[in-house]
């Protein structure tokens, strides 16, 4: 009987060792809470909009500084806060009043940008670290009265945002610490342009030109001047760029007829759009039919995931390979709780070590409101969007190295056009002009050569396995 036994668990632990050989792994997301935030501090920061531009990037990269204004009717002071330091007041400009919004911060936390009223005049831009404090950022170029900053890039050098003249239009401009400011003049069809966002190095400003009826996208660069980028169909401009990704793509939002595919009246919908660095628009959908609105608030540095809201009081998360979906019950699974229990407000994308993570906001029923983070690792090669292996095909089921959506390569070995054992061979397929490989079975397989699986670790974990319920045998019988 004991032998029968014994039989039989080898017969299990068998399998098990050798599942080890061919398992893959699935990726995945974790949920934390950073810290515990303030009431008022909670409040000040979870509806703010600045200028209707939709910047809620309000976090220092790693999350321990959080930016905002509190309301004071028809003032606002400016904070920054972080768990060690509480709130700390920025100030506002001597002689004018006490008035300061905040409008970015750079990745570590140490350079904040804004708008203050100055004497005698009204807002200006100020720039604040923890070494000089509230400064006057610089003293706006003849011709104009004021500027209006809105975005920092991330080693603080390079600011972008609006200069306001005392008769006329606004005018986008760049302004860096090396050369001053840089008006951006307009594009053809425009009026007035505004600065919204600018790409981490500071060579790429994106923003909005107001043209008849409404307005359009732009992308700006040294080379190309001012670019107008279109929008979607029926749209008749109307887009807005908010985010630009160190690569080039643009990431806003613009309107559109919808009808929810012949189900509801047709109506004018705002969308999340994509306009990539080579040219084009491309709308990145909705996960509600009904529910066709989807305003960006933050994006990747490169493009690879955005975050924003929706016109339900929810929110989407886009990533490039999966698409769009619904945020909520990613969150309500991740974190172990009911979305619908919290007041929920993602704010931005940061990195995560070598992965993405959203931070927000939120509170929950009546616990205290907490700032906290959601990490996103990075999708397999074989839904991430890309073409990982330059051989003109993306993601499963498109690219044959692919087993599945989430198989970590585009170019395993019998798919990568060498002959990996050297046996004359090359892939599944001859790599196109010479002999199969006959040990490619499957275009996805990652060997050349016969596998010798369950030779090494598996079988020592299968004697390891064995001897254990031997031990317990052995003993088992001693004290019969």
């Amino acid at each position: 009987m004991a032998a029968a036994t014994r039989s039989s668990r080898l017969t299990f632990a068998l399998p098990l060792a050798l599942a080890l050989c061919f398992s893959a792994g699935a990726s995945r997301a974790d949920f934390q809470i950073d810290a515990t935030l303030p009431e008022d501090v909670f409040e000040a920061v979870k509806d703010n909009r600045f200028f209707d531009t939709g910047r809620l990037q309000r976090f220092s990269e790693d999350g321990v500084r959080l930016i905002g204004a509190f309301d004071g009717g028809a003032d606002e002071e400016a904070f920054v806060w972080s768990e060690a330091e509480g709130v700390v007041l920025l100030g506002d400009f001597f002689g004018g009043r006490d008035d300061a919004t905040p409008t970015d911060i750079s990745p570590d936390g140490a350079t904040i940008i804004g708008r203050s009223w100055s004497a005698g005049r009204t807002d200006d831009a100020f720039i604040w670290d923890d070494t000089n404090g509230f400064q006057l950022l610089d003293s706006v170029p003849p011709g104009y009265i004021k500027a209006i900053p809105m975005a920092l890039s991330d080693d603080g050098s390079t600011v972008v945002g609006y200069l306001i003249r005392s008769s006329g239009p606004p005018e986008a401009f760049r302004w860096t610490a090396a050369d001053g400011w840089q008006p951006l003049g307009n594009f053809a069809g425009t009026s007035a342009t505004y600065a919204t966002a600018v790409s981490s190095d500071g060579s790429i400003v994106v923003g909005y030109g107001s043209r008849s009826p409404d307005r359009e996208a732009f992308r700006w660069t040294e080379a190309e001047g001012m670019v107008a980028l279109g929008d979607l169909p029926w749209a008749n401009f109307w887009s807005q760029a908010l985010h630009v990704s160190d690569s080039g793509d643009v990431f806003g939002y613009g309107r559109t007829r919808d009808d929810c595919e012949g189900l509801c009246s047709s109506h004018v919908a705002r969308r999340a759009v994509r306009w990539p660095a080579g040219g084009g628009i491309e709308d990145l959908g909705t996960y509600s039919l009904y529910f066709p609105y989807a305003e960006p608030t933050s994006a990747a540095d490169d493009g690879s995931v955005v975050i924003g809201e929706t016109r339900d009081g929810n929110h989407f998360l886009w990533r490039r390979g999966p698409g769009m979906e619904h945020f909520e019950p990613l969150f309500s699974a991740e974190s172990g709780t009911d979305a619908a229990e919290w007041e929920l407000h993602p704010l931005q994308i940061v990195e995560d070590d070598d992965d993405l993570a959203i931070l927000g906001v939120g509170k929950r029923l009546d616990e205290a409101p907490v700032v906290w983070r959601l990490r996103l690792e990075t999708p397999p090669a074989c839904s991430d969007g890309l073409d990982n292996d330059d051989d003109g095909l993306l993601d499963f089921p498109e690219d044959p190295g692919c087993r599945d959506a989430d198989w970590p390569l585009e170019d395993p070995a019998c798919q990568d056009g060498e002959d990996n054992d050297g046996d004359g061979g090359v892939d599944w397929d001859g790599g196109g002009t010479g002999t199969p490989d006959a040990q490619c079975t499957t275009p996805w397989r990652n060997l050349e050569r016969a596998r010798r699986c369950g030779l090494g670790a598996e079988v020592a974990l299968l004697v390891l396995v064995w001897a254990g319920f031997d031990t317990a045998r052995r003993r088992k019988l001693a004290r019969r």
